[in-house]
């Protein structure tokens, strides 16, 4: 029988080997482009996770207008609220009067549990607010306005419809109270909150709401000269807040 060369033995193996090596490097390079490309939808998700973490919504607008003097010689101090919808347009202005220059804007507030960032229904998580009331530090809270709140926002999946949201604030009381409730509706966190700013006439303030957090007051404008009590608001100048 016919040997067969040591060098060609040598050379099929070299070939077969230098073959091998091709095909895992072939396989290797689509094995990392697969953990790339999971790692970038990953990321993806980590970043919509972290928007959705501090997304907020301008929920209402107030400005302060001119103090007035009761008879009694107290003095007043005067806002008009104005909340604001789903589209961002601002509502009628509401008028209202409080005692004090520090002044609190009180809501029921129900926060929801985040899901998980890796979660394949991407469904963003919204806080709920309904305004109750504002009062002044120079009266007593019982001594308040109503705001008589509609404000029902966007609940954290579109199954959830009008009726829901009314019967989560219809058992808003039990949703504090109970954890297994709260836990059942994905309730994080169902309380009341009443920021609250010291006020000068002219300035307008900001009411924000944060998508897992709650309820944010900020300066935004300054009115030249200030609102009087009964004025329009389409007719002044705003200056930006510094």
């Amino acid at each position: 029988m016919r040997r067969i060369p040591a060098s060609f033995i040598a050379g099929v193996a070299l070939v077969g080997g230098v073959a091998a090596l091709l095909n895992w490097r072939s396989w290797e390079v689509r094995r990392l482009q697969d953990e790339v490309h999971s790692l970038e939808r990953e990321r993806e998700q980590l970043v919509e996770y972290a928007r959705g973490l501090v997304a907020s919504r301008r929920v209402a607008q107030v400005d302060i207008l001119e103090p007035t003097r009761e008879p009694s010689g107290r003095e007043m101090t005067n806002l008009l609220w104005q909340e604001i919808d789903s589209n961002g347009l601002l509502g009628a202005p509401l008028p209202l009067q409080v005692v004090g220059e520090q002044v609190y804007f009180e809501a029921a507030v129900l926060k929801f549990n985040q899901p998980d960032p890796g979660s394949s229904r991407g469904e963003p998580v919204v806080s709920l607010v309904l305004f109750r009331r504002v009062f002044g530090d120079g009266q007593p809270a019982g001594l308040s306005n109503s705001l008589n709140s509609e404000s029902h926002r966007t609940l954290p999946s579109e199954n959830w419809d009008r009726d829901a949201q009314d019967g989560l604030w219809s058992r808003f009381g039990e949703l504090m109270e109970d954890p297994s409730l709260a836990e059942q509706y994905h309730v994080r966190v169902a309380q009341f909150e009443a920021p609250s700013v010291r006020v000068k006439p002219g300035q307008i303030w900001e009411v924000t709401l944060d998508a897992v957090g709650g309820l944010n007051l900020r300066l935004i404008g300054q009115r030249v000269p200030p609102l009087r009590a009964g004025a329009t608001l389409a007719t002044r100048p705003i200056r930006p807040s510094s």
